[in-house]
């Protein structure tokens, strides 16, 4: 990255009309974009994505008839805009646009617009943008879409049963849409269509009428499950578990999904896991570890564990965050620990734990937070107590 803080945007107007990609993003750039992009009538990909630009996307955009990409993603100290007719103008002359990043754009006001979107885009990011309204009836037309990013947004509705047919997806991530639901006959569609399905995120979508179990037969492929805050109910299927791509599991926040973690044979890829606040039953043993080696987060926050043994979590020594609040685990804390010298966050409270907090903490040269406090800044004061790790 160079720090073009201190170019003027319009000096971009310099450069060569011959140009057929331009790709600035997080340079720095700051203040209006230049309002004559349309000398570039050869461009095919622009990228001006994380810098900090703000007002209104110009018009004469839709002349730059040629692009395959464009990306104005991530200028969010004050919102790049683009209004209806603008919009409507744009993806109506763009019609070789295979992908499309306006992410962090204001459009509050275009929701129906995006029915005129290229039917030949792979790539649809747009979080962040004050989408509003019913969720699009009429994605069946981007049948070449692979990644489709609208989370963080206000769309209502239900997701259309035809979203299932959409079978070139790779991720969908459609999280933090508060209103939005999707029905049990909707969502067995997904499953069963994308079997390229290698993301699937759709946190705080509402999803209390569909059953857990509907679950089992999602891509074998599926790296990421995010379904966190979903109202889920019923047994989780452990077949997930065992996904040999998995990576990422967050079902974090349904406090009617029950079922239980495999003793034996879970994913060794797995990164993330997190079920804070679900019934699924945990059983912290030999065989729960011996496949997690790389395991970064571990959340298990007023959850269900059966069975522990808090010594052989001393092997997973690529641990980051570990969160194990609420279980009414006791004795003292394993010295193994000491091995997890990459953790950042170590969050232990309301269990009953006894004896002093271990010497060995100190150790922990990445340690900030010690049950939601600065360990760094408990060091510097010269009495300080250790009688017991404490709830704060």
């Amino acid at each position: 990255m160079v720090d073009m803080s201190l170019v003027a945007p319009d000096s971009l107007m310099n450069l060569s009309s011959s140009l057929s990609s331009l790709k600035l993003d997080s340079c720095g750039l700051q203040g209006k974009l230049p309002s004559s992009m349309r000398k570039f009538k050869h461009l095919q990909y622009l990228n001006l994505g994380e810098n900090n630009f703000s007002g209104p996307i110009p018009y004469d955009l839709e002349q730059l008839t040629e692009l395959v990409s464009l990306a104005l993603s991530g200028n969010e100290n004050d919102y790049l805009s683009l209004e209806p007719t603008s919009f409507d103008k744009l993806v109506q002359n763009l019609t070789q646009l295979t992908e499309l990043q306006l992410s962090s754009v204001d459009m509050s006001l275009v929701v129906p617009s995006l029915m005129n979107l290229s039917s030949s885009l792979s790539l649809l990011k747009l979080y962040s943008c004050r989408l509003q309204g019913k969720f699009p009836s009429f994605m069946t037309k981007f049948k070449h879409l692979q990644y489709l990013d609208l989370r963080y947004n206000n769309l209502t509705g239900s997701i259309p049963y035809e979203f299932g047919q959409l079978n070139e997806l790779v991720s969908i991530d459609l999280s933090f849409n508060d209103y939005l639901s999707v029905e049990p006959n909707s969502f067995d569609k997904i499953v069963q269509n994308l079997t390229k399905l290698r993301g699937l995120r759709l946190g705080s979508v509402n999803m209390d009428l569909v059953t857990a179990n509907s679950l089992a037969n999602l891509s074998s492929s599926l790296s990421a499950l995010g379904l966190w805050s979903c109202g889920l109910q019923g047994k989780f299927p452990g077949n997930i578990f065992l996904l040999p791509n998995l990576r990422v599991l967050d079902l974090s926040y349904n406090d009617r999904l029950t079922g239980s973690f495999p003793s034996s044979n879970a994913s060794n890829d797995l990164w993330l896991l997190a079920l804070p606040y679900t019934k699924i039953s945990v059983y912290l043993d030999n065989d729960f570890f011996t496949n997690l080696k790389l395991l970064e987060v571990l959340v298990l926050k007023y959850c269900n564990i059966l069975r522990s043994n808090l010594t052989l979590i001393g092997h997973l020594t690529h641990l980051t965050r570990l969160d194990l609040i609420g279980n009414n685990l006791g004795g003292q804390i394993p010295s193994s620990l000491r091995n997890l010298t990459q953790l950042n966050s170590l969050s232990l409270d309301d269990n009953s734990f006894s004896g002093p907090i271990p010497d060995f903490l100190s150790t922990l040269t990445q340690l900030e937070i010690l049950d939601k406090w600065n360990l760094k800044a408990r060091r510097t004061k010269k009495n300080a107590r250790r009688n017991g790790v404490r709830r704060n």
